[in-house]
């Protein structure tokens, strides 16, 4: 339960209440979406594609493919497109590579590697990831209007190499069953979403004026790894560094993605409600 400050609050803090609360109203999901079917309900399964690491269990496999975002030096807050696309980058060659019989290399390239290949191109790799250097924009890279120009890019890179790649679809409105498919077809995903946020700390009446907090919530985009019996989604965490507390997995129980999923910018300038990119990998 939160605290009720409002009686204590001057009449500008009373203002920002109001913001949060009207954010809150505009920018969530306020209908019941189609629950998750009985199908999905009773089936675990983890993407084929992460598996190919070492490992003794699923889990330990596919943590092998996680990279942390605050790695990218000065940027990292804004990274999680950027690092959702190396991860899966890396998930993809591998995936093409076991076809050919090549051993897994589930960081064979690091975010880094990869920052530092667009930051050298220097104003002709805009289109796909604005610039370190840049003040406020710099690392950021947009899911709509930058991550495709980067797909575009790695599928061209995997045809020359392996002879195989994959093509991508951005979609909106999924339902869960369309996660788990994506996961039951073996189709590396991104989902994009939106973290609640707030200018007043409901808890503790303190004020955070950050930009992400004016606007409702913090944009994330993150890569699907698993599905649960027991309903619990796993998704990579890229705020986790191997040795670190944890396993390498952000988990949500299907209440809990709804609030993420189903969360949007006005006019959506991020993504629409319950978007997904899915890369669909050529037949071998």
């Amino acid at each position: 339960m939160t605290q009720d400050h409002s009686g204590r609050m001057p009449w500008w803090k009373k203002a920002l209440v109001w913001l949060d609360k009207e954010n809150d109203r505009q920018l969530s999901y306020h209908s019941m979406p189609a629950p998750v079917s009985r199908a999905v309900q009773d089936n675990e399964v983890w993407l084929p594609a992460v598996l190919h690491a070492s490992g003794s269990t699923h889990a330990e496999k596919a943590a092998q493919y996680c990279q942390c975002q605050f790695d990218i030096r000065k940027t990292g807050k804004v990274e999680c497109v950027t690092t959702s696309a190396v991860i899966l980058r890396n998930i993809v060659r591998d995936e093409l590579a076991s076809r050919q019989g090549k051993p897994p290399a589930p960081r064979e390239m690091s975010i880094q590697v990869f920052v530092d290949r667009l930051d050298a191109a220097g104003l002709g790799a805009w289109g796909k990831r604005f610039s370190t250097s840049l003040p406020v924009i710099g690392g950021f890279m947009h899911p709509l209007l930058q991550l495709p120009h980067v797909l575009d890019m790695l599928a061209r890179e995997f045809k020359d190499t392996y002879g195989r790649s994959f093509r991508w679809e951005l979609t909106s409105g999924n339902t869960f069953d369309d996660l788990f498919d994506t996961l039951n077809n073996n189709r590396p995903t991104l989902i994009h979403g939106i973290w609640s946020s707030r200018v007043v700390n409901p808890w503790t009446g303190e004020i955070d004026l950050d930009i992400a907090n004016l606007l409702g919530g913090f944009p994330h985009t993150m890569p699907l790894v698993s599905y649960s019996a027991n309903d619990v989604w796993r998704f990579y965490d890229l705020g986790w560094r191997p040795g670190q507390p944890g396993n390498g997995f952000y988990q949500m129980t299907s209440e809990e993605l709804i609030n993420f999923w189903g969360r949007h910018y006005p006019l959506d300038s991020y993504t629409k409600r319950f978007s997904m990119t899915t890369l669909i990998l050529d037949p071998e």
